[in-house]
């Protein structure tokens, strides 16, 4: 489901036609009043003329206006019409008795609503190219008039300057209601929280006592059969002896398994190859690198699975297990000849599942199948990149719009002065000397949040050369009214630094600078004679009440912000120990059913290896491995759906029968970034995929692999998702991956 849909599912078709009906209305009232009124303020006179002409084209800007967004890019189009129609009347009709272009507001109204419209419903690509029409058709208007080159640029970014600020509008509108949608998603999904968490233990438990109990229990067993069945004195004390020494371990096992929880043992490459001896395994190879942790543990699962196997269906086959760590790729093979089949009947049919489902999660591929006169198990896995290329664009774009703003104010001041002011561009040489300096003080504001004290740094050091330039009377513009048209960026960057800026407590300072600089401006003007040094001390002074505002808003939202976030903070931790009880509720439970049938059966294995029997050492294996096939396959108790967390995509991938990798920190994250890790990975997690999300500090890298291709059905509904988070997607054909990136910054 869409945002578009869900936002309009929750307030309902009624709400979203009534709001519809009050945008038509608002630019039918609008021109209604704008009609007596707005000529006589732009010093117009109304007197002859019949304003009833220009209804038509109200009642068409009204019907955009109302369609904004059912056919968002449509009603764009209409408004641009009847915004060029309404200008153009005086170029080409006589308006003696008709409306003049002072009287045709519901054009450009109807382009406004239409522009943000398109911001909140479509997504930030889609609506970027439709925003962008806008100058474009200004620009194209003014050139058909002949006015002129340099009065199109102007109109253009004069344009651009008002569009960005409409649709960086709609976009925070469109990031809000996410977030507020989200977090009202993830409280209601909270109820069903701790019995997900108690289910997913269960599952993490089953899948422990298949990999280590089981293992151990599967080699007494077949042990124990093949010396009973040859009848030989020697290899009948090697099997107690093994039955005593993996009886003890097994409930060793069993009781850590139930006491520690969800940490597991750091397996090493040393491990493998006591896993190999073990075995007596024939033929043994490691060539290439060693094996790194993450390496080392998938590479003990797959030859312990293996192995285990061989022990079962190939007793007394020649094994050969090969592994090969290249720079690209990681290749484990395990191989047999064939062998008597012994312990056919002990497996629980999970193991090779669950192993395929590990090599996938890791972006592996398992093969497991007959392999001449035996069996093979071959595992490659690639070598993972440490991050997703293509996905870390910029995430600020309402910044990106603040500088578009800054960059068209600033230039269509310069480029259409009013018949008063003079001509900024008029001198030698006046185009490179203002315009480069103007557009990169203008381009600062685009990092004011990633990067706020260099971004001021570089406003402060243009801002500086033109004080310096002013004062050395050298060719240039007057830096006072250079300062007056865009002093407004380093207010912004001030409040910026005291908001965003890590040392912002330290930023005292920033207030003062931007006084002192800007008073030095004004006091170069034409118009300044005199004392020079005590004007600009004067300006200062009167400038630092307004530059400690703008820091002091900045540091009281930033207070705001963290107190959020605490608050936030400690109800996510109250969730996840909440959680954490639910879990350990469920291992106690299963340590009782433990305790009830597979320890005892266990213990009984040590207790009869102990005493010399043999035969009880087999009946109480088998009878230990079918209480852990029970406990492995006992189905949960009726479960909700799956809450919008981690921990309910966890058990969603169990499920779908798919893997998931998660790599965090153990700090919580907040609400609303949990619901879209779950929701954009929910759409494409089919059937046996391997997903990977990967936490870190600026982000959520999300990887889906294989499991069932994706239709641009579903591909479009996860693009509307992921962008209205601000994040991006891609769908990787030759790979079969959907990579998501989602931002970490919180609304």
């Amino acid at each position: 489901m869409t945002p578009r849909a869900t936002s309009e599912s929750r307030a309902g078709p009624w709400c979203s036609r009534r709001f519809d009906v009050v945008a038509a209305l608002l630019v039918l009232v609008a021109q209604a009043v704008w009609w007596p009124l707005g000529p006589q303020w732009l010093g117009d006179s109304t007197a002859g003329r019949d304003l009833w002409v220009g209804i038509a084209p109200a009642c068409v800007a009204a019907v955009a206006a109302a369609l904004r967004r059912i056919a968002a890019e449509s009603a764009l189009a209409v408004a641009l019409v009847c915004a060029v129609l309404g200008f153009a009347i005086p170029a080409g009709v006589d308006t003696t008795n008709g409306p003049g272009a002072s009287d045709l507001i519901c054009g450009p109204l109807a382009v406004a609503l239409t522009v943000y419209s398109l911001a909140v419903h479509r997504t930030a690509t889609v609506s970027a190219i439709g925003a962008s029409a806008v100058p474009l058709v200004g620009a194209g208007y003014v050139l058909a008039r002949g006015s002129g080159g340099r009065a199109a640029l102007g109109t253009a970014v004069l344009l651009a300057a008002a569009v960005a600020v409409l649709w960086s509008s709609g976009r925070l509108h469109r990031r809000v209601r996410t977030r507020r949608l989200a977090v009202r998603d993830y409280r209601a999904g909270a109820h069903a929280l701790l019995a997900h968490a108690a289910v997913t233990e269960r599952h993490r438990l089953a899948a422990e006592l298949h990999d280590v109990a089981a293992h151990r229990m599967t080699a007494v067993v077949v042990s124990a059969a093949a010396a009973l069945r040859l009848s030989d004195r020697d290899r009948e004390a090697d099997a107690l002896a093994h039955a005593l020494r993996e009886g003890r371990e097994t409930v060793e096992d069993l009781d850590r398994i139930v006491t520690l929880g969800a940490d597991s043992d750091r397996i090493g490459e040393a491990d493998v190859e006591r896993l190999v001896a073990e075995h007596g395994v024939d033929v043994y190879h490691h060539s290439g690198a060693p094996l790194s942790v993450a390496q080392a543990q998938l590479t003990y699962r797959v030859v312990r699975e293996a192995l285990t196997n061989v022990t079962r269906y190939a007793d007394g086959s020649a094994t050969e297990v090969r592994i090969q760590n290249a720079s690209d790729r990681l290749l484990v093979t395990v191989a047999d000849d064939g062998g008597c089949v012994i312990g056919g009947d002990l497996g629980s049919g999970t193991g090779l599942a669950g192993l395929g489902a590990a090599v996938r999660a890791a972006g592996g591929v398992l093969d497991a199948g007959p392999h001449g006169t035996g069996w093979k198990v071959s595992v490659e896995v690639p070598a993972l990149d440490s991050a997703l290329p293509g996905l870390r664009l910029a995430t600020a774009m309402g910044d990106r719009a603040l500088a578009i703003l800054a960059t068209g104010l600033s230039l269509g001041v310069v480029l259409l002065p009013s018949d008063d002011d003079p001509d900024l561009l008029s001198g030698p040489g006046a185009a490179a000397v203002l315009l480069v300096p103007l557009l990169s003080h203008a381009a600062t504001l685009g990092w004011r949040r990633t990067h706020p004290l260099p971004a001021f740094s570089v406003a402060m050091s243009i801002l500086g050369l033109w004080v310096l330039a002013g004062h050395a009377r050298s060719a240039g513009p007057d830096p006072a009214q250079v300062f007056l048209a865009s002093w407004w960026i380093e207010l912004i960057l001030v409040y910026s630094i005291g908001a965003y800026a890590r040392a912002g407590r330290h930023g005292w300072w920033v207030p003062g600078a931007v006084a002192l600089v800007g008073g030095a401006a004004l006091s170069g003007g034409a118009g300044i004679h005199g004392n020079r040094i005590g004007v600009a001390a004067v300006l200062a002074v009167l400038l630092l009440p307004m530059t400690i505002l703008a820091w002091w808003a900045g540091r009281v939202v930033l207070v705001a912000r963290r107190r959020r976030a605490a608050r936030d903070l400690r109800a996510r931790i109250a969730d996840q120990e909440a959680a954490a009880a639910a879990a350990s509720l469920s291992r106690m439970r299963l340590a009782g059913d433990l305790r009830g049938d597979a320890r005892r059966h266990a213990v009984a294995v040590s207790v009869a290896a102990r005493d010399g029997r043999l035969a009880d050492v087999l009946t109480e294996g088998r009878a230990t491995l079918a209480a852990l096939r029970v406990l492995v396959h006992t189905p949960a108790d009726h479960v909700p759906e799956p809450p919008p967390t981690m921990l309910g995509l966890e058990y969603l991938a169990v499920r779908r029968h798919a893997s998931l990798v998660i790599t965090r920190s153990a700090a919580p994250l907040p609400a609303a970034l949990e619901v879209m890790i779950y929701r954009a990975t929910a759409v494409v997690l089919g059937d046996g995929a391997a997903a990977e999300v990967r936490v870190g500090p600026a982000g959520v890298d999300i990887s889906v692999r294989g499991g069932r291709t994706p239709g641009e059905q579903v591909l479009q509904s996860l693009l509307d998702m992921v962008d209205a988070a601000d994040g991006r997607a891609e769908f990787v054909r030759d790979q079969e991956t959907v990579r998501i990136w989602l931002p970490r910054t919180p609304i």
